[in-house]
């Protein structure tokens, strides 16, 4: 049988007219209000009152899977809207993903300050004074724009010494499941 043949059958086999007819009776329904967007709740670790530079950011969606800054440290807190539950508006919306960008932004260049930082110790040929100055620079000046408490050095060095155990456990993780 020819593809041909095989397509008239199913035409011959399938009544269209009464698949228009039962469409011709059930219109689709047409929803005329808009679609509202409400403003979300707060996130933990967004209220400035209690945020402390390095807090982990616990980035868990449902149905429990972990979004892509699960566990990070937070250098900023966390974005948050202006009135929770209520409509939002095109320049809500705008003002709260600027800051989001900021806030996701610092979270990279804390990560990089960090890893120079433990490279200063660990390789110093691939350290980078003037890189990490810049980008400690640019934390400094979002947290003093924020009258935020800078880090100490000693908590400075805390950080590079928990990025050293992480990846030392990488290492061993990963040479275990050779």
């Amino acid at each position: 049988m020819s593809r041909e043949d095989k397509i008239r059958g199913f035409l011959e086999e399938t009544d269209l007219d009464q698949d228009l007819q039962i469409a011709e009776l059930h219109p689709p329904v047409q929803d005329s209000t808009p679609f509202v967007r409400l403003q979300s709740q707060h996130e933990e670790g967004s209220d400035p009152a209690t945020f402390k530079i390095g807090d982990r950011y616990q980035d868990i969606r449902s149905p429990g899977f972990y979004g892509p800054l699960h566990g990070a440290r937070m250098v900023l807190p966390h974005p948050r809207y202006p009135n929770p539950g209520e409509p939002t508006t095109p320049e809500i919306e705008k003002a709260f993903w600027s800051e989001w960008d900021i806030w996701s932004n610092a979270i990279a260049t804390f990560r990089d300050v960090v890893r120079h930082l433990w490279a200063k110790e660990s390789r110093p040929s691939h350290y980078d004074a003037d890189l990490t100055e810049k980008r400690t620079e640019h934390l400094r000046g979002l947290w003093q724009g924020r009258n935020m408490t800078l880090p100490s050095d000693s908590q400075w060095a805390a950080w590079v010494q928990e990025y050293d155990l992480y990846l030392k456990a990488e290492r061993e993780r990963t040479a275990a499941a050779k």
